[in-house]
């Protein structure tokens, strides 16, 4: 069976994408920080606008939002090696490697580490992290609220039941919408609350770090618990 752990964003990314990724003055195999640590970057992906951002004014779905993420391999702290481990983080266009002559001395404390722990560095070496996971929570105003006495909350749960079973091993949003309209899902799923708004209720969908088709996330799973917040009612007001 084929590895797919940590599957390289620039396998499935277009040649557009290729060269946000090729612009950043930071690259995978380059050491970096964050605040569990010090490790080394081993992979990086660019972030898109989807439906289901607040999207600013001037961009589209589909734009480059500016950054990217990418992904840590930890290695030490600076009095100490550490356990392997993983973390996220943003990636900006200015953001710069660790290298030789850093001013606060990182570059020197980390191969002082490596070279005081070289079975612990070989052992980091050859260490395949699990694929991280995250996930996203999107909100709608839906119910009887709404003045739609028969969207109760068994209505939606019983509904994204079978939306569920009906999705792919990976899906994008733009699927999750098409098989969500195949079962007459009352909700404009591409037209998601502002977050200054109060949702009635949140869908959540679950990713692996890094796995997208195109300029679009690829998601696993949808949630299988829908939250329904303290302002949907089961009955109209």
């Amino acid at each position: 069976m084929e590895d797919n752990t940590f599957k390289k964003a620039s396998d499935i990314l277009s040649d557009a994408t290729h060269s946000i990724i090729d612009s950043l003055l930071i690259k995978v195999g380059d050491w970096t920080f964050s605040d569990g640590g010090f490790g080394q970057l081993i992979q990086i992906w660019p972030d898109f606008y989807e439906e289901y951002d607040e999207i600013p004014e001037g961009k589209i779905v589909g734009d480059y939002k500016g950054y990217c993420w990418g992904i840590i391999k930890y290695f030490c702290e600076e009095n100490k090696t550490r356990r392997n481990g993983t973390c996220f983080k943003r990636i900006l266009p200015n953001s710069t490697p660790i290298v030789e002559g850093n001013k606060y001395g990182y570059w020197d404390m980390i191969q002082k580490h490596i070279k005081e722990n070289p079975e612990r560095y070989l052992a980091y070496q050859k260490y395949k992290p699990k694929v991280l996971e995250g996930h996203i929570h999107i909100g709608y105003s839906a119910g009887p609220r709404w003045g739609k006495p028969e969207h109760t909350k068994e209505f939606f749960v019983n509904l994204f039941n079978k939306i569920r079973k009906d999705l792919p091993e990976r899906f994008t949003f733009v699927d999750l919408i098409n098989v969500a309209q195949k079962h007459q899902c009352p909700l404009k799923l591409d037209k998601p609350l502002p977050h200054c708004y109060v949702p009635t209720m949140y869908i959540t969908l679950f990713y692996k770090m890094g796995e997208y088709q195109a300029k679009r996330q690829l998601f696993c799973s949808l949630g299988k618990y829908i939250d329904f917040g303290n302002h949907f009612y089961d009955a109209p007001r």
